[in-house]
C-alpha cells in the first residue's frame, strides 16, 4: 500500500513508463526511433528519485534560493545556503 502523495507520484510514474513501454512493444503507441531511447532513459532517472519525499527535500534544499522561496511557507523547517 502506497501512504503518501509523493509515494503515489512515484508509483503512478514507474507504472506509466511501463505502460508506454508495454503499448510500443505492443505496437499499440507508436513512437519515432529517437522516442524509443527515452524510455529507458525515465526509467533509469526513476531509479535515481529519492524513495521518501523527505529525502527529496534534503537533496533539494541546498538548490533552494532563500530569497525567493521560504521553505517556511510549505512547512519545511530547514536552514538553506546563503545567496
Amino acid at each position: 500500500q502506497v501512504a503518501t502523495p509523493y509515494e503515489q507520484t512515484r508509483v503512478a510514474a514507474k507504472c506509466a513508463i511501463e505502460e508506454i513501454r508495454k503499448g510500443h512493444e505492443e505496437g499499440h503507441i507508436k513512437l519515432s526511433d529517437r522516442e524509443v531511447p527515452w524510455i529507458d532513459m525515465m526509467d533509469m532517472a526513476m531509479e535515481e528519485i529519492p524513495e521518501t519525499e523527505d529525502e527529496l527535500i534534503e537533496a533539494m534544499i541546498p538548490n533552494v534560493n532563500p530569497a525567493i522561496c521560504s521553505l517556511g511557507e510549505y512547512g519545511i523547517e530547514a536552514e538553506t545556503p546563503a545567496t
